[in-house]
């Protein structure tokens, strides 16, 4: 596709919605913070676009989030320790952005979480011992 410009808050209001995937376009501006009401989400897939700006902390509190794909875009700042809150979460990807800081060592402790890919990014520290039990 080459769905352009940035994503609109009203998508936020498709309450029904159980999967958002607007992969491989030419989005651009930051994610909207109502993505964070979109409580029956389970999939959010906004990759190889021109996403820029932080990860909203709303991300949270969608507790039925199973994948978050977001990489290869420009999102910056660092990685929300509200990601944390998601138990169903199985899958990470925030590769190839311009994301800063260190790991949330919470994230180890994500027991369904079995894929996460921080690569290409300026990530900086150590990885925190609780990723032994991923």
């Amino acid at each position: 596709n080459k769905l352009r410009g940035t994503i609109p808050s009203a998508l936020c209001k498709l309450n029904m919605s159980m999967s958002l995937w607007l992969g491989n376009n030419e989005l651009t501006g930051p994610l909207p913070s109502c993505l964070g009401d979109m409580a029956k989400l389970k999939v959010l897939g906004i990759v190889r676009n021109s996403i820029s700006g932080t990860i909203p902390s709303g991300i949270g509190n969608l507790s039925s989030l199973k994948i978050i794909h977001l990489g290869k875009n420009y999102l910056n700042g660092t990685i929300p320790s509200t990601l944390c809150e998601l138990n169903m979460l199985r899958s990470l990807w925030l590769n190839d952005n311009e994301l800063t800081g260190a790991l949330p060592s919470c994230l180890g402790d994500m027991a369904k979480l079995h894929g996460l890919n921080v690569s290409g990014n300026y990530i900086k520290g150590i990885v925190p011992s609780d990723f032994e039990t991923l």
